[in-house]
């Protein structure tokens, strides 16, 4: 093909992938509310960093926030500054580096598949990424990890062209870009997994030869470059803190422990890929099957270098969070674009079929999910705790589709996608399967970011509460919050929302009779029989009948005034 075409073809590609991209990652941005707990901490971060014009010392309310680099938090700050300059709270304008970052990880996936498959099988790589769950929910929130992952594929594009002899001056910036703007993002992530693959293309070859190209004195220097000046300024601003907390405090723990209540059992990424990469993940086990039949070929041994020596490495370390792996996800979408590019119809095999089936039945779950997500209440959710029927399940999904005629269609049509998807793999319809998830995924994912789950205001007492003080006009008053600490409260209703313990409370009110007083109701006998010995009176305004779902727990919150009666 002449240049002049392919040219066409890859712009058409890339079109293809960005409307893609935009139908499954805009819906939700907006009407989401600030999610606990991580994204409402780089939220709020960024905010302050807005407020006190401060862009080296990373502070929530007055704790520092060593635990990462600054990267994320500019970005998100320079997208508020720009998108919404005048209301700071609006958590959308947090969010669009994320979007901007998944879509560039979908272009960078496809790249980097192009140096090795047809741009057609190509396509199918960044589709199955846009498409898959992990990368739909870091894409609807503002933290580090889909910008992360924009980092990595920079390094992996520069690293897999100069592991393919192509020595051009901008492939080794290519990888070292990667690196320096992966340090500022997340530190030693970056270097550790280019690292590991670098490592694991030697098992393969014995021969580093080619990595002369990555020209490593000069390359360090451009990281450096890159990340050392603020590394420095913060060291500096916080009398060495930084290090020790993000090295000591951080990194270290999650290697040698659960931290943070998230210690899981190796294996537990292979436990959930099927779901944390659905609708992909139909088509994983007969692509590990050709990546491990083709392991002579340049690309197969890519793609293992990239994802067996990172997943075993995550799978041994004990703290574990679902998002920690996406790292790897672009490399499943390339395996499985080259298992379309290789296909023979003996592929599907009886194993490949066992593994189809078991994916139908996650996909069924998922869609009776989705039901269950319409219309859903708290005391349905607290009874979830309990033993629960079967019968009382399906009476649920039973009256949410009778109420709700969309929700019906959408639930069908997606049994029919499922179905399909299904049916044309087993009869070695490759493009016909992928389509069919795709439309799959766009029935699953747009409907739950956009009306579901912000429909579910029960769930989000931080946005109750600041919305109920924005339209009785008592924002401004100022807020102490007693036994409900999460971080979205504070993004919502102010840095200076106070977050304190009873005590601490009625002391702070006795100083600040203007203030109002949040209080979770099973403290709010002790807290009255505090205020009253310190002679305040008080009395409830609103009450908020929540749930906290960082605690998995029913959640009551009083609001309470100080009064003369």
């Amino acid at each position: 093909m002449k240049w002049s075409g392919l040219l066409i073809v890859h712009l058409r590609n890339i079109f293809i992938l960005l409307v893609l991209s935009l139908v499954l990652f805009l819906p939700g941005i907006e009407k989401l509310p600030p999610l606990d707990r991580d994204e409402a901490r780089f939220a709020q971060a960024s905010k302050q960093m807005l407020e006190t014009g401060d862009y080296i010392d990373i502070r929530f309310q007055e704790t520092p926030r060593y635990k990462k680099p600054a990267g994320a938090y500019w970005i998100q700050a320079a997208s508020v500054q720009m998108l919404s300059p005048n209301d700071a709270t609006l958590i959308w304008a947090y969010r669009i580096p994320s979007v901007i970052a998944a879509i560039a990880s979908v272009f960078l996936t496809y790249a980097i598949a192009c140096l090795f498959l047809s741009s057609t099988s190509s396509l199918f790589a960044g589709i199955l990424l846009a498409a898959s769950f992990l990368l739909n929910a870091e894409a609807h929130m503002a933290k580090t990890d889909a910008l992360l992952l924009v980092s990595i594929l920079i390094s992996q594009y520069g690293l897999a062209r100069i592991y393919k002899g192509d020595t051009v001056h901008q492939n080794w910036l290519y990888f070292w870009s990667g690196i320096g703007i992966g340090i500022l993002l997340k530190g030693p992530i970056v270097p550790l997994i280019i690292s590991l693959t670098i490592l694991g293309l030697w098992y393969f070859d014995r021969n580093m030869k080619w990595v002369k190209a990555l020209r490593l004195k000069a390359g360090v220097l451009i990281s450096m470059a890159i990340s050392l000046p603020w590394i420095i300024a913060v060291q500096i601003r916080s009398d060495g803190s930084f290090l020790r907390t993000s090295i000591g405090g951080d990194l270290l723990p999650k290697l040698m422990g659960g931290m943070e209540s998230h210690g899981m059992p190796p294996g537990y990424y292979l436990l959930i890929v099927m779901i944390t990469f659905w609708p992909g993940s139909l088509f994983i086990c007969p692509s590990l099957v050709n990546i491990i039949k083709t392991k002579t070929e340049i690309c197969s041994k890519f793609l293992i270098a990239w994802v067996i020596p990172t997943w075993i490495l995550f799978e041994i370390v004990p703290t574990k969070l679902p998002h920690y792996i996406l790292p790897v996800y672009p490399a499943l979408a390339i395996m499985t674009a080259k298992w379309m590019n290789d296909f023979k119809p003996a592929q599907i095999t009886l194993g490949s079929k066992f593994f189809i089936a078991l994916w139908f039945i996650i996909g069924c779950a998922l869609i009776v999910a989705s039901i269950l997500l319409t219309n859903l209440n708290r005391d349905f959710v607290t009874s979830l705790t309990n033993v629960i029927s079967v019968t009382v399940l399906i009476e649920q999904i039973k009256s949410n589709m009778q109420q709700n005629t969309g929700t019906m269609i959408i639930a069908l049509t997606s049994v029919i996608f499922l179905l399909g998807s299904c049916i044309f793999l087993w009869n070695g319809r490759l493009k016909s399967s992928v389509i069919s998830a795709l439309c799959l995924a766009g029935l699953f994912f747009i409907p739950l970011t956009y009306s579901k789950i912000p429909a579910m205001t029960w769930a989000f007492p931080s946005l109750e509460v600041a919305s109920f003080l924005r339209s009785s006009n008592e924002l401004k008053n100022g807020l102490i919050s007693i036994g409900y600490h999460e971080p979205s409260l504070i993004f919502l209703t102010g840095t200076d929302t106070y977050l304190t313990d009873i005590e601490g409370g009625v002391s702070k009110l006795k100083e600040r009779s203007h203030n109002l007083a949040l209080i979770d109701r099973s403290q709010l006998q002790d807290f009255r029989t505090k205020a009253e010995s310190m002679t305040l009176k008080t009395k409830v305004i609103k009450t908020f009948d929540s749930f906290n779902y960082s605690k998995g727990r029913v959640l009551t919150l009083d609001l309470l005034k100080i009064t003369d009666k």
